[in-house]
């Protein structure tokens, strides 16, 4: 009795010490780590700090109190970033609405200390607290994650080495005193996995279900990371018992009750599917150029061909120029043909009369490719010598050709956002143009004022205006729209070429180009003949008696990807094309999953990998002696303390399902574009932050399953020693230098860089 007693008291003391090293070592990063933009701070820090600054402000108007003395350009003055507006994200929560449903509640908490503070109080001082403010909730974690791993495991030793291992880990303790709804998330995941901890460690209760629908709640107004946690959590506790119930009691069932049941599934997954904003199906494995890092990817269209050589082909526009459509060579498919010669070939059809281009590889300097369309399909090709030092190679499919100093227009294009230019004055025979991106999802609006001289018909049925534009200077690569003001909808689109138009001229009508039978083979082949493929997907077969294997994927469109319309600004489309892509993508996730797990234990400046090599490596060890500890008990339900039987596999599973869920949204979250040479973009591990209570209790019991129990201890002071140091490392090998590096690249200001 007196040794429980002992124990408990060496406990708290032990809990204690982890408060106060924690409160050191968070006090250290708050005062050393600059405040405002690129400086080495959290790159959002000063946004997040304007959101907490207009959250005190709408409370402090709810409740009737003096206004915060904070003004706009105080805050402005912190960023130097040109595409963000400080006061902008202010005023948006000082004007809260629940309309903007993406946006964190969890501002008007970090807000309560701004409304504290007296009047005088600096900006500098106010964003200090707001840091320290933060860190008062790591501390009070410790002992819910304390809790968590008793409930769990169940030794006292354990659960000590698993919180002492989450609160020292360095990304930890930097995230505690960094502003941001990083910070808040990890709070709400760690209330979240202790309440269901304790009733399924405990059994549930009024009180426990009570706790556990509060935390459920704060999650779904954190950060809309956590939510997949939710939704894990949500499949262990939920969907288990009614899986079980449906097969107990659904061979009870009246088969008439049966069949109605499936047929109501049925019938509710095909209604989910129509209400998805999806339009099905675009050609695969080609896209339209878009922005980094915030546009969505677009893919051509398809269609059937009625006849003739080809079944299916890649609709494209005419004039789009450097938005045409394109794909990549595969790496294998580039370094095969450095140095050698490539045969580049495609079946074509156009309007009669129209110039079209054959498809353009990106090495070639000349241009050999336009030639004029007969109305049928027609096949071309050409030779082009690879350079030896090329990296990588893009097949354009580059649709007709402008005329200089003339106006060409495209039928049937599909446009968003149209909206009619007033006209200008005089009215007599003045029309505007609109400005308008072909693919864009916002439309820039300029007034060109242009004077209709004529209109009429050619022989075989194609539109034709005349148009006086007089010194009209173009813009490269935008649409102008023109829009008769008694018109409901445009009619044609138009395309101004490079040079200033100084002259009217007859428009002819420019129709859609049509691509099938891609061909980028190595080797040259005879002119004037055509390859023969194998099968219908056009990847291998023989051309002028010899045989080549196509390095174009869906070279005639027979393949088709969906696309959303309706998450266009959350990147659901590149997300979904980089996972159907990964013959080109599958190597920038494994980048990306190195650069979370570089950024997992220690990170700075929010995504930076704050810890040396040597460090990252000793984790990775880590990681694996723990696999190995906790594969040891499972598979031969051998561990270290008495567990119940089947009880331990539970609390693993309840685990594994946080971390798993958690590092599901954090891979999705990777910014990969197939349509870049390059695909991988961005990483970061601060997503999966939520989770490190759950991925520090795995460790911490895989390793003590693997060690003797005599070594435990040891163990304990091992890590406590481990993490100390590499908060050291970090703090005074690479952030402080960083800080106060005066060079252009600061890396090379790290001393193991």
């Amino acid at each position: 009795m007196a040794s429980a007693a002992a124990s408990r008291v060496r406990t708290r003391w032990f809990l204690v010490a982890l408060a106060v090293a924690l409160g050191a070592l968070g006090t250290l990063q708050a005062l050393t780590v600059p405040i405002g933009d690129r400086t080495g701070a959290f790159v959002d820090e000063t946004r997040h700090f304007a959101r907490t600054v207009g959250a005190a402000r709408y409370m402090t108007r709810a409740l009737g109190w003096a206004p915060l003395q904070i003004f706009d350009y105080q805050l402005q003055a912190l960023i130097t970033r040109p595409d963000l507006s400080v006061d902008a994200e202010a005023r948006a929560y000082e004007r809260y609405s629940r309309s903007a449903w993406w946006l964190s509640d969890l501002y008007f908490v970090y807000g309560v200390p701004q409304m504290l503070l007296p009047a005088g109080t600096t900006l500098v001082t106010r964003f200090l607290v707001s840091r320290l403010f933060l860190l008062l909730f790591g501390i009070a974690l410790i002992p819910v994650i304390y809790a968590t791993n008793r409930w769990l495991f169940g030794p006292r030793l354990l659960a000590l080495a698993a919180t002492a291992t989450t609160v020292l880990m360095p990304s930890f303790v930097i995230f505690m005193v960094t502003l941001s709804t990083d910070a808040g998330a990890i709070v709400v995941m760690s209330v979240l996995l202790a309440c269901a901890a304790w009733g399924w460690a405990q059994g549930w209760n009024r009180l426990r279900v009570y706790l556990l629908v509060l935390a459920v709640f704060m999650a779904l107004v954190a950060k809309q990371t956590v939510w997949a946690a939710l939704l894990a959590g949500g499949f262990f506790f939920g969907v288990p018992p009614i899986v079980r119930g449906l097969w107990r009691n659904l061979p009870r069932l009246p088969w008439e009750l049966q069949v109605g049941f499936a047929a109501l599934l049925v019938a509710a997954a095909g209604l989910g599917v129509q209400a998805l904003p999806v339009v099905c199906c675009r050609a695969a494995y080609w896209y339209y150029p878009s922005a980094i890092p915030h546009d969505d990817i677009t893919l051509p269209l398809r269609e059937q061909a009625n006849g003739g050589p080809v079944l299916s082909a890649i609709r494209v526009d005419p004039l789009l120029g450097d938005r045409a459509p394109f794909q990549y060579v595969a790496p294998a498919g580039v370094r095969e043909l450095r140095g050698e010669w490539a045969t580049v070939g495609a079946w074509v059809r156009a309007p009669a009369g129209q110039s079209v281009h054959l498809p353009r590889l990106s090495s070639e300097d000349a241009q050999p490719t336009a030639f004029i369309a007969s109305g049928e399909w027609q096949f071309g090709s050409y030779a082009v010598q690879i350079d030896q030092a090329a990296q990588d190679l893009r097949v354009t499919l580059p649709g007709s050709t402008a005329v200089s100093n003339s106006l060409a227009f495209m039928k049937n294009t599909r446009v968003r956002h149209v909206r009619v230019v007033q006209q200008p004055e005089p009215v007599a025979k003045i029309e505007a143009l609109q400005v308008f991106p072909v693919y864009g999802d916002s439309a820039r609006s300029v007034g060109m004022p242009a004077e209709l001289v004529a209109s009429g018909a050619t022989a075989d049925g194609n539109s034709w205006l005349e148009w006086d534009f007089g010194a009209v200077q173009p813009i490269r690569g935008l649409v102008f729209m023109p829009i008769l003001a008694r018109d409901n909808l445009p009619k044609w689109s138009v395309l101004v070429s490079n040079t200033p138009l100084r002259a009217s001229g007859v428009i002819p009508a420019l129709g859609t180009v049509s691509y099938s039978g891609v061909v980028v083979a190595r080797g040259q082949f005879p002119a004037g003949t055509m390859p023969l493929f194998e099968d219908g997907r056009h990847q291998n077969g023989t051309w002028g008696g010899l045989a080549f294997i196509n390095l174009v994927d869906n070279p005639n469109g027979g393949v088709g990807w969906p696309m959303f319309t309706g998450f266009s600004d959350r990147g659901l489309n590149r997300r979904l094309y980089s996972l159907l892509d990964l013959g080109r993508t599958l190597p920038a996730y494994f980048t990306g999953l190195r650069a979370i797990f570089a950024t997992l234990w220690g990170a700075f400046a929010g995504d930076y990998p704050g810890l040396p090599p040597f460090v990252i490596g000793c984790m990775a060890l880590l990681v694996w002696l723990a696999l190995t500890g906790i594969g040891r008990g499972l598979l031969r339900g051998t561990w270290f303390f008495k567990v119940a039987r089947g009880r331990q596999q539970g609390a693993i599973a309840l685990l594994a399902f946080f971390v798993i869920s958690s590092l599901a949204a954090v891979v999705l979250r990777i910014d990969i574009f197939p349509n870049l040479a390059q695909p991988f973009f961005y990483a970061t591990a601060r997503f999966l932050l939520p989770a490190l209570p759950a991925v520090t209790g795995l460790l911490a019991l895989g390793l003590f399953n693997l060690c003797p129990q005599l070594w435990h201890r040891r163990l304990v002071g091992g890590l406590l020693l481990g993490l100390f140091a590499a908060n050291l490392i970090m703090l005074f090998g690479a952030q402080l230098p960083w800080y106060a590096c005066p060079l252009e690249n600061r890396w090379w200001c790290i001393w193991w860089s």
